[in-house]
């Protein structure tokens, strides 16, 4: 693995946004007035840093340094987070739950059409009737024949008792990796973390995102 470049010994590009979007870049940490920041959309952090500001940083949303949920980070002493949702299984995407997996239509090979043999013209494909797939016999080799994929959605770990409230999975164990984490939860509904070297703030399901285009 890649050394991380930031003083921190918290690497922060596991919380950088995985793809660029219309109208910021936050796919790699950037450094604003004496913090290094990353942010996937979901969660904002910052560690402290001598680094110069970084020269792109007006293309980024000046907004986060000025998120007011920052103030919230220094009183935070609640530990540990809450108890983690529960892993619920979900209907394999591959096989539609029918356990047998599809495999690409001989006939048509895959395009869900063919030429008619006496005109010439596409037509729906009789063998798949359009769709590019057949069902196999064989199980599908995505849920090995279960019509489920166990664990792979998560349940909200929720705060303050409220089931709507939450952090999905991925982020939630994105938290998970920060020393000596404390968290509180701000006027805003935002969670507001202080750990060993920084700050964070998670935004919780149904608020919003904090890479949202500010107003």
């Amino acid at each position: 693995m890649t050394p991380s470049t930031d003083d921190s010994p918290i690497d922060l590009r596991p919380f950088c946004a995985p793809v660029p979007s219309a109208w910021i870049d936050a796919t790699q940490p950037w450094t604003e007035a004496g913090w290094r920041y990353a942010s996937n959309g979901t969660i904002a952090i910052r560690v402290r840093t001598d680094e110069p500001d970084s020269e792109h940083v007006a293309r980024l949303v000046d907004h986060i340094s000025n998120l007011p949920e920052w103030a919230h980070c220094d009183v935070a002493d609640q530990a540990p987070l809450p108890p983690i949702g529960v892993l619920l299984p979900v209907v394999c995407p591959h096989c539609r739950g029918e356990r047998h997996g599809p495999i690409k239509c001989r006939r048509c090979r895959g395009g869900g059409s063919t030429d008619c043999p006496t005109c010439g013209a596409p037509r729906v494909c009789p063998v798949c009737d359009g769709e590019g797939e057949i069902t196999s016999d064989r199980p599908c080799p995505k849920c090995r024949g279960d019509g489920v994929l166990s664990g792979t959605q998560a349940g909200l770990t929720s705060f303050d008792g409220a089931p709507d409230l939450g952090l999905r999975h991925k982020q939630r164990l994105l938290l998970d990796t920060l020393p000596g984490l404390r968290w509180t939860l701000s006027e805003s509904g935002h969670i507001a973390c202080r750990f060993a070297g920084g700050q964070a703030i998670a935004a919780l399901e149904s608020i919003g995102l904090i890479l949202d285009r500010p107003d």
